[in-house]
């Protein structure tokens, strides 16, 4: 029988692996099992707690080109994924290819860096989207067409149709006391017709939100 105020020789040693793993208890490794650290350990606190995406920091706007499957549900898909992630999609417009197949994609959203590349991560996932890319990041011509139905009366429409003429505008239809506008071009381009006609002027706006496509060799293509 070991006397009073003795321990056993093992006794120490446990104790000592009990001190350790109290002292170092935030990184939980057990000194008595050198072989088995946890992967934990080797990572960084900012590995173990990644800093969120800052979602207001030099907000861009991107042209997104997203060539997909032509199949039932395809579109509602990408429309699932930006709400249930917070994107926001500014505009959104998608029509057949030449090849039947195939549908083009084109949506506008805003966000920094790190937001649009976590965009088109998600976008890349999906199984209908077959290639993407983003067309702000290069040289492309950008297009949108704008319908506006403008009040047109009395000594009023003469002043409507030289704006339309001097923003290139084309009248589709006239009415006594109206007028159907085309104009196509930039967004800004159409923002600044709307503010040249005047609010009360404007009857209604519809917008087809802008197309892009690559210059030069770049494009997208399978």
């Amino acid at each position: 029988m070991p006397m009073a105020g003795c321990r056993r020789p093992n006794e120490g040693s446990r104790f000592r692996s009990v001190a350790l793993r109290r002292r170092h208890s935030s990184r939980r490794i057990d000194y008595k099992e050198p072989n088995r650290i946890p992967f934990s350990f080797f990572l960084s606190p900012i590995d173990l707690h990644p800093k969120p995406i800052d979602r207001t920091m030099k907000d861009m706007r991107h042209i997104i080109s997203i060539l997909m499957e032509n199949e039932p549900g395809a579109l509602c898909r990408v429309a699932n994924m930006f709400s249930a992630r917070n994107f926001n999609i500014e505009s959104l417009s998608v029509a057949p290819t030449e090849d039947d197949t195939l549908s083009r994609m084109t949506l506008v959203t805003r966000g920094s860096d790190a937001v649009v590349e976590q965009i088109t991560k998600q976008l890349n996932k999906l199984v209908d989207v077959v290639k993407l890319f983003d067309l702000t990041e290069g040289v492309h011509v950008e297009r949108e067409m704008m319908l506006i139905k403008v009040r047109a009366a009395g000594s009023d429409r003469e002043e409507i149709k030289r704006l339309s003429d001097i923003f290139r505008g084309r009248i589709l239809d006239v009415t006594g006391a109206s007028y159907m506008i085309e104009v196509t071009g930039t967004s800004d381009k159409l923002d600044a017709f709307i503010r040249a006609v005047g609010d009360k002027f404007v009857l209604e706006v519809v917008r087809s939100g802008p197309l892009g496509i690559g210059r030069g060799e770049r494009g997208l293509k399978i």
